[in-house]
């Protein structure tokens, strides 16, 4: 996890929530 030290704080802001986004669609997807 150490390589994620180096991203600025609106990087990491930005993966979370396309992390978010991708587990809200897998979800989806799954109970369909």
């Amino acid at each position: 996890m150490s390589e994620f030290s180096y991203w600025s704080q609106e990087d990491q802001e930005k993966m979370s929530r396309k992390e978010q986004e991708m587990e809200e669609i897998f979800r989806g997807c799954s109970t369909h």
